[in-house]
Order: C-alpha cells, then sequence, then structure tokens
C-alpha cells in the first residue's frame, strides 16, 4: 500500500442506517423512485474527524447493509470537495480496485474524497443479463451512499465523479443514464454499456473511455474485438461497440459534428465539447488489453497515468447545470 496509507487512521467498523419509504421497494424496470426519499438517521450519522480518515464502514439501504472503503485526506479544508467513486471489476474488492488505481494518491495531491464501494456477491446490478441480474439495486446504494458522504464528509454535490473498471465501468454508464442528477462525469476503463432500456439522462454528463482495440472482455461478437462491433445491437440487453457509445454520449450530450483527434503513438484520443460545458472523450489504444493504465502491477499495460487522466478530465468541466430535465433520476 502507498506510503499515505501508512498514516491512515482505520476506525472500527461504523454502521450508517438509511430509512426508505415503501416507494423505494420494486424491482429495476419499475416505475423511476426518487433516491431523495432516503433519510439518513441523524443518531449515527457523524462528520469525519478533522484528523481525516480511511477505513471500512456499512450504510443499509432499502433494507441491505452494503460496505464501502472511504478516503479522506487530512488535508483537506473544511470546505465541500469534490467526490470520486470507484467502481471495481467483477469479483474484486474495494480495497483492489484501491491499490489498482491509486486515486488516493490522487486525492490526496489533488484535494476530494475517494470511496470505494463493494458490490454483493462480486458482480454490480447491470439491470440486465443473467448473472448481472441477481445483486441488490445498486443505483439506490450508490445515490444513497452520495447523499451521506454529502451530508458527513464536506462533499459538493454538484461536483460527483464515477470511474469504473470493466463491469465496474458498465456499472459507471448505468449511473450517467439513470442517475444523472447526482453525477456530473464518469470515467470509464475496459467498459461497455449493458442496459436493459434506453439512455434517457436529466441532463448531460461528461464521458470518458479508456479501451484498447484487443479487449475482447464482454464484447466478443465473432471473434472482433468490442471497439468495432456490438453484440446483439438494438435488442434488449444489447452491448454495443466502443464507437457506438461514444456516437450515442455525443448525442445525447448535444456534441457538435466536430471531434479533435490527437494521435500520440499507439493511443488515439477522440475529444468533444458539449453541452452545458460537458465533453465526451474516447481514448482507443491500438493493441490494448483488458488492463487499467499505469495501474499497479500492469506491466502488460500502455504506461500512461489513466487514473490522473480521468481526474484531470472530468474536473475540469464546470459543474453541471442545477436544474436537470429530461426522465432519469
Amino acid at each position: 500500500m502507498r506510503a499515505a496509507a501508512a498514516r491512515r487512521l482505520w476506525p472500527a467498523v461504523a454502521l450508517v442506517v438509511l430509512t426508505a419509504s415503501a416507494a423505494l421497494g420494486g424491482s429495476v424496470g419499475s416505475s423511476p423512485r426518487s433516491i431523495s426519499r432516503l433519510r439518513l438517521s441523524s443518531a449515527v450519522a457523524q462528520p469525519l474527524s478533522d484528523a481525516g480518515s480511511s477505513g471500512t464502514a456499512t450504510i443499509v439501504v432499502g433494507g441491505v447493509t452494503r460496505t464501502y472503503l472511504l478516503f479522506r485526506p487530512a488535508s483537506l479544508p473544511r470546505r465541500p470537495v469534490p467526490l470520486v467513486v470507484v467502481l471495481q471489476g467483477a469479483y474484486s474488492s474495494d480495497a483492489g480496485i484501491e491499490q489498482l488505481t491509486g486515486f488516493d494518491g490522487i486525492a490526496q495531491s489533488r484535494g476530494f474524497v475517494v470511496v470505494y464501494p463493494q458490490p454483493q456477491a462480486g458482480l454490480w446490478h447491470l439491470g440486465c443479463c443473467n448473472a448481472l441480474r441477481r445483486s441488490p439495486d445498486d443505483v439506490s446504494f450508490i445515490g444513497g451512499l452520495i447523499d451521506h458522504l454529502v451530508a458527513t464528509a464536506d462533499v459538493d454535490p454538484s461536483r460527483v465523479y464515477v470511474v469504473g473498471f470493466s463491469v465496474g465501468a458498465a456499472m459507471a454508464y448505468r449511473l450517467a443514464c439513470e442517475l444523472s442528477s447526482k453525477v456530473a462525469g464518469i470515467g470509464s476503463v475496459g467498459g461497455f454499456e449493458y442496459l436493459s432500456a434506453p439512455c434517457r439522462p436529466r441532463r448531460p454528463v461528461s464521458i470518458f473511455e479508456i479501451h484498447g482495440t484487443s479487449d475482447f472482455y464482454g464484447g466478443s461478437c465473432g471473434g472482433q474485438s468490442q471497439s468495432d462491433v456490438g453484440c446483439g445491437f438494438g435488442q434488449p440487453g444489447y452491448e454495443p461497440s466502443v464507437q457506438q457509445v461514444n456516437t450515442q454520449w455525443r448525442h445525447l450530450d448535444g456534441c457538435p459534428a466536430a471531434v479533435a483527434r490527437v494521435v500520440t503513438g499507439p493511443l488515439v484520443e477522440q475529444t468533444s465539447s458539449c453541452r452545458d460545458g460537458t465533453g465526451v472523450r474516447l481514448d482507443t489504444i491500438k493493441g490494448g488489453s483488458h488492463c487499467w493504465p499505469g495501474g499497479a502491477g500492469e506491466s502488460t499495460c500502455l504506461h500512461f497515468d489513466a487514473s490522473l487522466a480521468l481526474w484531470i478530465f472530468l474536473s475540469e468541466r464546470p459543474p453541471p447545470s442545477a436544474t436537470p430535465t429530461g426522465s432519469g433520476r
């Protein structure tokens, strides 16, 4: 673990209880439910200490106890700061994605809070597709966790970003579609969209995808890379290609036709400046595999700091409009 970890305060596991109205029940495919109906139990929701803290805690959402790992640098001012929510890949762990991405060090130097939620049974609930349907309501979990950290950890609700790897990145895309009222932007590494319903965000959301052309994970369609072709495009639960997802979000975010394109060796950057100051960016790595560039132990990955690149792109965008429109939460 990094040097900063030696200075951490590891508190005993705390229990934070959220109570929800009966309207929170039901399946993901049911009518939209407002995360704002979740109420923090003021008896147990306490602010972090001025010394800062890092450690594991639990939260109860919809009657289900969930776990997360939180890091708040001791140097942060007592005023609202950004939050980065980091989502692990399948059957990983919050500690594993913490070490892989190195976001604690970036949070220390750039000044933000970072949280690593833990999925149940090792998989995020993507709303469709067999095993990926079996977890509880992860949209409500992440939404409730964001609300809790806004209330207790000096988090700025207008500067909340979600990043993820692999299936965690697919969950980030789902949150961009369904929780756009709380999420200003997402970053995806080796990700894909696996949705059970059309994406209808309430407002533009900045999107940054980093993907290798040889990344077959979740997109092996007749032996072709997901970067080039989608799986079952147009069908329920289909998996579009990376280029199709990029085109979709450029449309949803009202981006112009012009795309800035920069080629640096095997790395091709395509960036669009879009409505309300949002942006849509796709970095394609020629020959890149299913890995996190610059990640701890990623010896076969392109050596650039994906975590820092995601943070810079997302944090440099202006906070979103305070008046969302559309059908998402």
